[in-house]
């Protein structure tokens, strides 16, 4: 059984956090295998944007009985996220330590922003020197906060190293997409279908941009500068 957690903030956003929720929720009505919850800075009533409805997370991060395999970090209006929630006690000295230190125990631990959710991820430094994205209105602002890294546009979600372990995704919807990737990997890709059928959500999985096509991105600009600098 794998478990998957929602992290939940002040404002998220709700199909950040409900679409790649009900991807493995669903996912357990074909195969058993993952154990969904929310987790919180506190186990306190959590407000959703435009404080339209609150949650109660299922656990804090300090009172969490299980060892989370996947992390789900949704966006939220980046005016939020830059000026209340990273700025945050709660974010500075308990949850951005709590993903730093989970990924370094458990390398395996999949972690996958939303949206502008990759602006939160970005303080945890591992999406420095990678690929990544983020909605499309805020390509200019995280090329701005990660200036060693490659901002890809146009498509759903970036398999950031490669391994499937870091994932982004583009905006609000693209989550989904970002969800039924991760079903795939961890089980199977007809169960990924199968979820995108019930969900009658038509993935598009064709614009995935990997680790491995940064690479070769940058290989190829290398080679055509060097040409360029050759012939002139």
């Amino acid at each position: 059984m794998k478990n998957v957690a929602l992290l939940i903030y002040d404002q998220f956003e709700i199909v950040d956090a409900s679409g790649p929720l009900d991807v493995f929720i669903k996912a357990c009505r074909i195969e058993n295998t993952f154990n969904v919850f929310t987790l919180a800075a506190k186990k306190d009533f959590v407000y959703a944007e435009k404080s339209s409805y609150s949650i109660m997370p299922t656990y804090s991060i300090h009172n969490c009985p299980l060892e989370p395999d996947v992390i789900i970090i949704p966006g939220s209006e980046l005016n939020n996220i830059r000026n209340n929630i990273i700025p945050s006690e709660d974010f500075k000295y308990l949850v951005i330590p709590w993903l730093i230190e989970t990924k370094k125990q458990r390398p395996q631990t999949i972690i996958m922003s939303v949206c502008t959710g990759a602006f939160i991820l970005a303080e945890t430094g591992l999406l420095e020197n990678k690929p990544c994205t983020t909605h499309k209105d805020h390509y200019d602002d995280l090329e701005n906060r990660l200036p060693n890294s490659a901002v890809v546009k146009g498509v759903r979600y970036v398999d950031v190293t490669g391994r499937g372990d870091i994932i982004t995704t583009s905006g609000i919807t693209s989550g989904i997409d970002g969800a039924l990737y991760l079903v795939a990997k961890m089980i199977n890709k007809k169960t990924a279908n199968k979820v995108s059928s019930m969900m009658q959500f038509d993935a598009k999985d064709s614009n995935e941009v990997s680790v491995f096509t940064f690479g070769i991105g940058l290989i190829s600009v290398a080679l055509l500068t060097f040409f360029i600098s050759r012939r002139f």
